[in-house]
């Protein structure tokens, strides 16, 4: 297929993962296009060895606006846009143009598995991210956490998901790392919020790095507002906030809290990590038989997006349960179910 996609990339000090980056995309016929925002390490010089589309950007504390730069100096109207800690593993590339060209207004989602931790301690999440665009239609907004948005106010984004797969190593972080990134999103989230107070993605969002970083009052208050706000079950990241005000109650004793987010169970029950953390709720409030129910129902559900959700953490807690009504048998046998899931999933890591 002819060269039609633009991989837009911005950069500052990425000589760890730049190169890697740049190599998974070698086998697909795209233009590559770099912009740096200020690098001290040999970021451009690595960068330089794949494309001759490398710009300087000066930084502005704004994401969106370093990628809609990025896109202008592209030589396609269909923009990838992608983060050098992210490494291709499937990329559809016909499906895209098909879809674009079909319906320029689209948001096209990609799948992302996400590698968290440090040193030999390591997990998976899996997520999903809006980056594939016609520039002449779609653009950036936002500070940080940026989103796709149709530059006519009056048209709405159409969002897709398609057979394109990242994985992604941002979130593998020493614990310095970690708190600087994370103290730099907070930085930009609370600017974001002041421009935008009623924003409850900037509110997720900002309960999100608060909890990367131990801060958990601040990341209960942040994601008790986002709730507030009332978004929609539709809401993309809906599950992550219900989760994540759940994790954040229970950290903070607000057990009675915890369970509010049983006002979407209709809308949630197919996805494992609400169960998981709604059977936790119960389990906190002295409603026992109710959170081994939920734990089981964990268990079955399609949708997972931490690793474990629904498989070796519902097992575990169902042991431990089991152990404390003084069921011992069936304490051992889930048990032994919990160590089976995590050395399966383990091996399957490993290959």
């Amino acid at each position: 297929m002819s060269q039609q996609i633009s991989v837009c990339i911005i950069a500052k000090n990425e000589e760890k993962y730049i190169e890697t980056c740049l190599q998974a995309l070698k086998p697909f016929d795209v233009e590559i296009v770099v912009v740096d925002t200020g690098s001290t390490d040999k970021t451009k010089e690595i960068a330089a060895k794949y494309t001759d589309s490398l710009y300087d950007f000066e930084w502005v504390g704004d994401f969106s606006a370093a990628r809609n730069y990025a896109a202008k100096m592209a030589k396609h109207d269909y923009i990838f846009a992608l983060d050098c800690d992210e490494f291709i593993e499937k990329f559809s590339i016909s499906d895209i143009c098909k879809i674009l060209k079909k319906e320029p207004n689209s948001s096209l989602a990609i799948s992302i598995n996400n590698v968290v931790g440090s040193g030999n301690s390591i997990s998976k999440f899996f997520s999903e991210a809006d980056r594939i665009y016609d520039r002449r239609f779609v653009h950036f907004v936002n500070r940080i956490h940026e989103q796709l948005a149709t530059k006519d106010s009056n048209a709405k984004v159409l969002r897709k998901v398609i057979n394109t797969s990242v994985l992604h190593m941002g979130y593998y972080l020493t614990p310095e790392e970690k708190l600087k990134k994370n103290e730099r999103n907070i930085e930009l989230l609370l600017k974001q919020i002041e421009e935008m107070p009623d924003d409850c993605y900037s509110y997720f969002q900002l309960g999100q790095s608060y909890a990367e970083i131990k801060e958990n009052e601040k990341a209960y208050e942040a994601r008790k507002k986002a709730l507030s706000l009332k978004p929609p079950v539709s809401f993309e990241f809906m599950d992550q906030l219900l989760v994540g005000y759940a994790k954040s109650a229970l950290d903070m004793g607000k057990y009675e809290d915890a369970l509010s987010v049983l006002d979407y169970y209709d809308d949630m029950k197919n996805v494992a990590d609400y169960m998981f953390y709604l059977g936790q709720a119960y389990y906190a409030n002295g409603r026992l038989e109710e959170a081994l129910k939920t734990f089981e129902l964990a268990t079955k559900c399609k949708i997972v997006h931490a690793q474990g959700t629904n498989s070796f953490f519902p097992y575990n807690a169902m042991a431990l349960l089991y152990e404390k009504l003084g069921e011992n048998e069936k304490a051992v046998m889930y048990s032994q179910m919990a160590q089976d899931a995590l050395s399966k999933a383990y091996n399957l890591d490993k290959k």
